[in-house]
């Protein structure tokens, strides 16, 4: 009787251990420290030109579209953006931007905008645009993206970070 009792309590003991290592995960991953934006260097390679030179209305355009919108979200991912420093991350897409020429925005929001529509409609219903992204060999990178919480919120604050950007054009 004695060695279930103090089973019991030794059970009790750790299942409380337990519960508190639990509690502390769960306020951890409530309020992490935002994590620092890309520069305006690194935004202005790979997320600027990489749309500005996606060729829209061109033989295998959706293909292209799929590729670029594998890219941008293994960018946002890369770079954590479901936890973003804000501010710094609006100042830089703003300075990098900026740092285009007029035809060269006007061919990034080209390209941003057939991307955001592609990757809406993936958050929408994934499995029927998997095969685009199958015939663009991109199916299995943007699985990990459709299917973890934290890479589709790194893609969305990515596109609404981008979008209080304004200039984009009217579709």
């Amino acid at each position: 009787m004695i060695k279930r009792i103090l089973m019991l309590m030794l059970c009790l003991a750790l299942l409380g251990g337990c519960t508190v290592l639990a509690e502390e995960a769960a306020e951890a991953m409530e309020t992490p420290e935002p994590i620092p934006a890309p520069t305006v260097e690194v935004l202005a390679e790979r997320y600027f030109e990489s749309l500005a030179d996606l060729e829209i209305g061109t033989a295998g355009a959706s293909l292209k579209t799929a590729e670029a919108a594998e890219r941008v979200c293994a960018f946002a991912v890369e770079y954590a953006l479901y936890n973003p420093e804000v501010d710094a991350l609006r100042a830089n897409l703003l300075e990098a931007l900026e740092a285009m020429d007029d035809a060269r925005q006007e061919a990034f929001w080209q390209g941003f905008c057939a991307v955001r529509a592609l990757l809406d409609d993936c958050l929408d219903d994934w499995e029927a645009n998997r095969p685009l992204f199958e015939d663009a060999g991109a199916a299995e990178a943007m699985d990990e993206v459709m299917y973890d919480p934290l890479n589709r919120l790194s893609w969305q604050n990515l596109r609404d970070h981008t979008l209080t950007l304004g200039n984009e054009p009217a579709a």
